[in-house]
């Protein structure tokens, strides 16, 4: 359902810009990182839950169907 798959790429997005702020958060403020590295390192990190997540849930329909 398209409707379905938009919604789950919706949240996913969702989830990953409150990763990003997290993350940047925490290196920040917790680790002293300097914003540049925490930029990088927070937007590599959340690179990887929004290409996993989404191929895990927003499109795993379509990999059933090329299976």
């Amino acid at each position: 359902n398209v409707k379905t798959g938009y919604v789950l790429f919706l949240i996913v997005a969702i989830v990953g810009v409150l990763l990003t702020m997290g993350f940047m958060y925490m290196m920040i403020e917790w680790w002293n990182v300097q914003t540049l590295w925490a930029r990088v390192i927070a937007a590599g990190l959340v690179y990887i839950w929004s290409f996993s997540a989404n191929f895990i849930f927003t499109f795993k329909e379509k990999q059933n169907v090329i299976k």
